[in-house]
């Protein structure tokens, strides 16, 4: 999948409508969601980790992604960058 069906996919995962991540808003939300450990990937932490990079102040976590689907998520990002390295 490429980068731009992954931060898509991302924004949807995460609540966020009517605005669009660019490439470095993405890597930069996927980069601090990895450093989370599984018990800290909660609502309010993700929102805040999306708040302080897009400043975006509302938008609404879907209930049905789980840290599972958010690590998959992350790791094909992670893929996907390098291979454009």
């Amino acid at each position: 999948m490429d980068l731009e069906k992954l931060k898509k996919q991302l924004q949807k995962d995460l609540g966020i409508i009517d605005y669009d991540l660019s490439d470095s808003e993405c890597i930069e939300i996927a980069q601090q969601i990895e450093k989370l450990s599984n018990k800290n990937k909660n609502e309010s932490r993700l929102q805040s980790i999306v708040k302080s990079v897009t400043g975006i102040k509302e938008f609404f976590l879907l209930e049905s992604t789980d840290n599972s689907d958010l690590n998959n998520l992350i790791d094909q990002i992670k893929n996907e960058l390098k291979k454009h390295k």
